[in-house]
């Protein structure tokens, strides 16, 4: 995901300082974003794919298979 974002930086034009403007933080924090995806939340990547322009979607897919305790109920759910 995050090097798609790389990509599509590359790809405008823009430098890590360009989409630090554009997020209101610093360019370090972009950097950490695009060398550290997985310590990063998934609020700091959509604001990176709206720095760009873009806008970050999930999808599910249509038929989920439940294993015993991988899902849990919306309900119980925290975080």
């Amino acid at each position: 995901m995050v090097l798609n974002l790389i990509l599509a930086r590359r790809t405008l034009g823009l430098t890590q300082e360009d989409v630090a403007q554009r997020m209101g933080v610093s360019r370090v924090q972009v950097a950490i974003i695009e060398s550290r995806p997985t310590k990063v939340s998934l609020d700091k990547i959509a604001a990176y794919a709206e720095a760009l322009g873009g806008c970050l979607t999930l999808t599910l897919p249509k038929k989920l298979k439940r294993r015993p305790g991988n899902l849990v109920p919306l309900a119980r759910a925290k975080g």
